[in-house]
């Protein structure tokens, strides 16, 4: 299946990119998704991406179809042909 992965703030300096399309398996779920990405762009992406991981402060959002995989199966949540998986990463400054 394809889907639409969207990098936002710095993931975007990292990647190079705004966004892109990804061929996968019919039954990924985020945590593939998340895996492939990281395959692609090696460490500076995990260390970003890992900050959305069991942790109780500010962290990476991954939102499907614009809806928080937290209010759904978390980071196992499946995506369906024609998702779109938006990473954002915290915000900071003033």
């Amino acid at each position: 299946m394809k889907i639409k992965v969207e990098y936002f703030t710095i993931l975007r300096n990292v990647t190079g990119i705004n966004s892109e399309d990804l061929d996968v398996a019919d039954d990924s779920s985020i945590q593939d998704i998340l895996d492939v990405v990281v395959g692609k762009y090696g460490d500076p992406i995990e260390r970003i991406l890992l900050s959305g991981k069991d942790y109780t402060g500010l962290k990476v959002l991954f939102l499907i179809d614009g809806q928080n995989c937290d209010a759904l199966e978390g980071l196992q949540t499946k995506l369906a042909d024609g998702s779109v998986l938006s990473i954002v990463p915290p915000l900071s400054g003033g």
